[in-house]
Protein backbone atom coordinates (compact mmCIF):
# COMPACT_ATOMS: atom_id res chain seq x y z
CA UNK A 1 0.00 0.00 0.00
CA UNK A 2 1.06 3.58 -0.59
CA UNK A 3 1.53 5.73 2.49
CA UNK A 4 0.14 9.27 2.77
CA UNK A 5 3.76 10.53 2.91
CA UNK A 6 4.72 8.94 -0.43
CA UNK A 7 1.45 10.06 -1.99
CA UNK A 8 2.04 13.60 -0.74
CA UNK A 9 5.49 13.65 -2.37
CA UNK A 10 4.03 12.47 -5.68
CA UNK A 11 1.43 15.22 -5.59
CA UNK A 12 4.05 17.94 -5.10
CA UNK A 13 5.63 17.18 -8.50
CA UNK A 14 3.52 18.89 -11.17
CA UNK A 15 3.67 17.30 -14.58
CA UNK A 16 4.96 19.57 -17.30
CA UNK A 17 3.68 17.47 -20.21
CA UNK A 18 -0.03 17.91 -19.51
CA UNK A 19 -2.25 20.68 -20.85
CA UNK A 20 -4.38 21.60 -17.85
CA UNK A 21 -6.78 23.84 -19.76
CA UNK A 22 -10.41 22.85 -19.69
CA UNK A 23 -13.39 23.41 -21.85
CA UNK A 24 -16.99 23.95 -20.97
CA UNK A 25 -19.65 21.82 -22.51
CA UNK A 26 -22.23 23.94 -24.28
CA UNK A 27 -23.48 25.75 -21.21
CA UNK A 28 -24.74 29.32 -21.00
CA UNK A 29 -23.90 29.67 -17.29
CA UNK A 30 -20.11 29.94 -17.57
CA UNK A 31 -17.68 32.50 -18.85
CA UNK A 32 -14.27 31.08 -19.74
CA UNK A 33 -11.23 33.35 -19.32
CA UNK A 34 -8.92 34.08 -22.26
CA UNK A 35 -6.20 31.82 -20.81
CA UNK A 36 -8.82 29.04 -20.42
CA UNK A 37 -7.80 28.47 -16.80
CA UNK A 38 -10.55 30.37 -14.96
CA UNK A 39 -14.28 29.89 -15.10
CA UNK A 40 -16.82 32.36 -13.80
CA UNK A 41 -20.31 31.12 -13.08
CA UNK A 42 -22.77 33.63 -14.55
CA UNK A 43 -26.04 31.94 -13.63
CA UNK A 44 -28.22 32.97 -10.71
CA UNK A 45 -28.16 29.55 -8.98
CA UNK A 46 -31.83 30.02 -8.31
CA UNK A 47 -33.00 26.68 -9.67
CA UNK A 48 -31.77 23.25 -10.72
CA UNK A 49 -32.15 24.42 -14.33
CA UNK A 50 -29.00 26.50 -13.80
CA UNK A 51 -26.77 23.65 -12.63
CA UNK A 52 -23.67 23.54 -14.80
CA UNK A 53 -20.50 21.48 -14.96
CA UNK A 54 -17.07 21.77 -16.53
CA UNK A 55 -14.93 18.93 -17.81
CA UNK A 56 -11.28 18.77 -18.70
CA UNK A 57 -10.43 18.79 -22.37
CA UNK A 58 -8.40 15.61 -21.83
CA UNK A 59 -9.20 12.38 -20.00
CA UNK A 60 -7.26 11.29 -16.94
CA UNK A 61 -4.11 9.56 -18.09
CA UNK A 62 -3.01 6.45 -16.25
CA UNK A 63 0.69 6.93 -16.97
CA UNK A 64 1.46 7.62 -13.33
CA UNK A 65 0.31 6.11 -10.06
CA UNK A 66 -1.70 9.20 -9.09
CA UNK A 67 -3.70 11.85 -10.94
CA UNK A 68 -4.59 15.01 -9.00
CA UNK A 69 -5.99 18.46 -9.65
CA UNK A 70 -7.10 21.46 -7.58
CA UNK A 71 -9.61 24.27 -7.86
CA UNK A 72 -9.80 27.45 -5.82
CA UNK A 73 -13.18 28.77 -4.68
CA UNK A 74 -12.95 32.47 -5.41
CA UNK A 75 -16.51 33.42 -4.51
CA UNK A 76 -18.77 31.79 -1.95
CA UNK A 77 -22.11 33.13 -3.06
CA UNK A 78 -22.93 29.70 -4.52
CA UNK A 79 -20.15 27.68 -2.88
CA UNK A 80 -22.39 25.08 -1.28
CA UNK A 81 -23.35 23.97 -4.78
CA UNK A 82 -19.75 23.73 -5.98
CA UNK A 83 -18.75 20.09 -6.46
CA UNK A 84 -15.34 18.80 -7.53
CA UNK A 85 -14.83 15.27 -8.80
CA UNK A 86 -14.64 12.85 -11.69
CA UNK A 87 -17.09 11.72 -14.34
CA UNK A 88 -17.09 9.84 -17.62
CA UNK A 89 -17.00 11.65 -20.95
CA UNK A 90 -20.76 11.26 -21.49
CA UNK A 91 -21.52 13.28 -18.36
CA UNK A 92 -24.10 15.98 -19.07
CA UNK A 93 -23.19 19.67 -18.52
CA UNK A 94 -26.30 20.28 -16.40
CA UNK A 95 -25.37 17.74 -13.70
CA UNK A 96 -23.11 17.67 -10.62
CA UNK A 97 -20.49 14.91 -10.26
CA UNK A 98 -21.49 12.19 -7.82
CA UNK A 99 -25.21 12.77 -8.18
CA UNK A 100 -25.41 10.56 -11.28
CA UNK A 101 -24.00 7.23 -12.46
CA UNK A 102 -20.32 7.05 -13.42
CA UNK A 103 -19.38 10.10 -11.37
CA UNK A 104 -17.88 10.96 -7.97
CA UNK A 105 -17.85 14.28 -6.19
CA UNK A 106 -17.02 16.24 -3.05
CA UNK A 107 -19.60 18.98 -2.58
CA UNK A 108 -18.69 22.21 -0.81
CA UNK A 109 -21.21 21.41 1.92
CA UNK A 110 -18.72 18.79 3.17
CA UNK A 111 -20.45 15.70 1.76
CA UNK A 112 -19.20 13.15 -0.79
CA UNK A 113 -21.34 11.58 -3.47
CA UNK A 114 -20.71 8.53 -5.64
CA UNK A 115 -22.74 7.08 -8.48
CA UNK A 116 -26.08 8.61 -7.62
CA UNK A 117 -26.08 7.96 -3.88
CA UNK A 118 -27.51 10.31 -1.25
CA UNK A 119 -24.09 11.37 -0.05
CA UNK A 120 -22.47 11.20 3.34
CA UNK A 121 -20.70 13.57 5.69
CA UNK A 122 -17.03 13.64 4.82
CA UNK A 123 -15.22 16.86 5.65
CA UNK A 124 -15.42 20.55 6.40
CA UNK A 125 -17.55 22.99 4.46
CA UNK A 126 -15.66 24.92 1.80
CA UNK A 127 -15.18 28.66 2.27
CA UNK A 128 -14.09 31.57 0.07
CA UNK A 129 -10.42 31.21 -0.85
CA UNK A 130 -10.23 27.48 -0.07
CA UNK A 131 -8.39 25.19 -2.44
CA UNK A 132 -10.17 21.90 -3.03
CA UNK A 133 -8.25 18.98 -4.54
CA UNK A 134 -9.42 15.78 -6.14
CA UNK A 135 -7.32 12.81 -7.09
CA UNK A 136 -7.31 9.18 -8.00
CA UNK A 137 -4.76 6.66 -6.77
CA UNK A 138 -4.60 4.00 -9.47
CA UNK A 139 -2.56 1.60 -7.32
CA UNK A 140 -5.14 1.53 -4.52
CA UNK A 141 -8.08 2.18 -6.86
CA UNK A 142 -9.27 5.03 -4.66
CA UNK A 143 -10.54 8.54 -5.21
CA UNK A 144 -9.41 11.08 -2.61
CA UNK A 145 -10.06 14.72 -1.80
CA UNK A 146 -8.04 17.46 -0.15
CA UNK A 147 -8.93 20.81 1.38
CA UNK A 148 -6.20 23.44 1.57
CA UNK A 149 -3.52 20.78 1.09
CA UNK A 150 -4.78 18.36 3.75
CA UNK A 151 -6.26 14.96 2.98
CA UNK A 152 -9.93 14.66 3.93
Amino acid sequence: TMSAEILSKLLKRPRQDVDYNFQTNPCPHFKLSNDRMTITYTGKASSSAEIASVQSNKPVERKSAVFYYEAQVVDCSTSLHVTIGFSDREFQPNKLPGFFLNSYGFKADGRIYANKDRGKEFGEKVKKGDIVGCGVNFIRREIFYTLNGKFL
